[in-house]
């Protein structure tokens, strides 16, 4: 497939996910007054799900710069597609923008506007380190909140919510995916490099109880940090047979560049999760082709069918459209789908004007699919989600200069990755922490 890459985008979403503040320069017909204003949590659980002739459903992110278009791509798809199917029960589903400026601050004042504006439910927020604060308003608030961010064991167990789901990867998932790849290996050490978010911790954690290897050294960065010399260096040290990231954006750029120029990765692996996309190849010879292996949420380099280039295409299409951004695949383009997608799902079971029991009760028993994955739910016991997971090796696409392809491509069972309940239990004895839930 041909390579759709623009440096603006990737400038904007380095910023972004920066938390760098900008004007928000993208306004369509179902978004709502983005204006910054106060206001106080009111309504009661027990309210129907919609009004008048539209259902609206929140979305709490940062989108302060032009990076909206980052993610945006998969909401707009979703609602365009349900809209134009006719909507739930006659009703236009619209989408209602709140913007966190990518301030963890903000995220409370953010999501008790949009209560007031009596959406249905709320996609977001849109990082790791949001997401236990924003489960534990979910619970006040007793609205429901689907996040397309990485699960950790933070928001499963110390936030656990009936009113927040996950729609991204779930962390000890990807430590169980990568410990069997390596099984099989004879690495006797490894390191870790993270960043402050809860899923970094779960990467030390999970690991450390999990792989045979030996942990000999982790170091944890502030995110958005991008002098890493020293830490590379220090890694290095250790002389490891492989180690394992739990890092993005800027700071996974300046990392892996840093560590590919001192030499860090001409014989080892590193395993993580989301490492294709464009923000990340764009480092060019430094990016660590072949030596990176672990899980993509959305494997857009296979392009194997039309239903996939159709859909990869529309994202693209939405975003020069509604952006004036020539974009190129980004994962988090498929997160925000899902998450989206799934609300409207679950709206399509328990009608326009359903309670938000009955919208919790169908986002548990939602099933659908995407033109890469057949099967696409949520866990009833911690609201995790249910989807295959891709595990492969990027390398450099001999048959197109500056592209990546994937090798030993495997397809991995969610269910056989994701934490049980005795492993949750175990989990929060050994960490001392509050675990009363009822084994169904």
């Amino acid at each position: 497939m041909k390579k759709l890459v623009c440096l603006l985008l990737v400038v904007a979403m380095i910023l972004s996910l920066a938390a760098c503040a900008g004007d928000n320069n993208a306004t369509t017909d179902t978004t709502t007054d983005t204006t910054n204003t106060t206001t106080e949590p009111s309504g009661d659980s027990d309210d129907t799900a919609s009004s008048g002739d539209t259902i609206k459903i929140g979305v709490c992110a940062n989108y302060s710069s032009i990076a909206i278009s980052f993610f945006a791509p998969g909401l707009y798809y979703a609602i365009n597609e349900i809209n134009a199917a006719g909507g739930i029960d006659g009703k236009q589903v619209e989408w209602v923008y709140r913007d966190t400026q990518g301030d963890a601050s903000n995220l409370t004042q953010k999501l008790n506007e949009l209560k007031d504006e009596g959406v249905v439910a709320i996609v977001g927020p849109d990082s790791d380190a949001m997401a236990p604060a924003a489960a534990k308003w979910a619970e006040a608030n007793q609205i429901v909140l689907v996040s397309p961010s990485t699960m950790s064991t933070t928001v499963a167990l110390e936030a656990h919510s009936d009113y927040f789901f996950t729609a991204g990867l779930n962390a000890w998932a990807i430590i169980n995916a990568i410990n069997s790849d390596i099984s099989d290996k004879s690495y006797e050490n490894y390191v870790v490099i993270g960043t402050d978010g809860g899923s970094s911790d779960d990467f030390i954690k999970l690991s450390a109880q999990t792989f045979d290897a030996e942990q000999s050294k982790t170091v944890q960065v502030t995110t958005g940090t991008t002098d890493l010399s020293s830490v590379v260096m220090s890694l290095m040290g250790d002389d490891p047979d492989f180690s394992i990231s739990s890092i993005s954006a800027t700071t996974w750029t300046s990392f892996f560049a840093q560590a590919s120029q001192l030499g860090m990765y001409d014989e080892i692996m590193n395993y993580g999760w989301e490492f294709i996309d464009s923000l990340y190849t764009e480092i060019g010879e430094d990016y660590p082709a072949g030596h990176f292996r672990g899980v993509l949420g959305w494997p857009h380099c296979i392009q194997d069918t039309e239903e996939q280039q159709a859909m990869t295409a529309a994202f693209l299409q939405i975003a020069q459209d509604e952006f004036d951004m020539t974009a190129s695949p980004g994962a988090q383009m498929m997160m925000w789908y899902i998450a989206g997608q799934s609300i409207i799902e679950a709206l399509k079971i328990a009608g326009a004007d359903c309670t938000t029991d009955a919208l919790i009760d169908a986002l548990e028993n939602i099933d659908f699919s995407t033109p890469w994955v057949d099967s696409i739910s949520y866990r009833a016991m911690d609201h995790a989600l249910v989807m295959p997971y891709t595990f492969a090796t990027a390398v450099w696409d001999d048959q197109e200069a500056g592209t990546v392809k994937l090798e030993d491509v495997i397809v991995m069972d969610a269910n056989e990755l994701l934490p049980s309940y005795e492993d949750y239990q175990s989990y929060a004895e050994t960490y001392g922490l509050p675990f009363d839930w009822v084994k169904e």
